[in-house]
């Protein structure tokens, strides 16, 4: 339950949810108003294990002179972990107008940068997207 002013505002929503020490991301799949001033939210949690990561939309080096770099994203990568939902698979969730499927972008753990393919949509709401994706190849630093 959260009062009604702090309350995620849609379906779909990515939240952070704290327990002690440990930050979990959710998604609000539920909400319900009982009272004026509260709501009842529903939410699935998509990932105990996570990390934030920066990331670049991916330009060839024969195209780097003849194109203004985009601004560095925030995306949140969710490790191959049995705490996740997709346990088997590493996935990365980011905004939805930089991930389209088969496209490109440099990912950077902050120790490395890997040119990385995203693969497979596993869910696309309004703002973000969060999708599978495979390393192409290690980028030098």
């Amino acid at each position: 339950m959260a009062p009604s002013k702090d309350a995620p505002t849609k379906l779909g929503e990515l939240i952070a949810v704290k327990d002690g020490d440990q930050w979990m991301l959710a998604v609000v799949r539920r909400m319900q108003r009982q009272q004026v001033d509260q709501v009842t939210v529903g939410v699935e949690i998509i990932a105990r294990r996570l990390v934030r990561v920066l990331m670049r939309s991916w330009v060839t080096p024969s195209d780097a002179g003849h194109t203004r770099a985009d601004r560095p994203f925030f995306g949140i990568y969710l490790p191959a972990h049995p705490e996740n939902r997709q346990a088997a698979q590493r996935s990365i969730i980011g905004p939805d107008d930089k991930f389209i499927a088969g496209g490109m972008v440099e990912l950077d753990t902050g120790n490395a940068r890997y040119l990385i393919r995203f693969t497979q949509t596993l869910e696309r709401q309004s703002g973000w997207t969060w999708s599978l994706f495979t390393a192409v190849r290690k980028l030098s630093a």
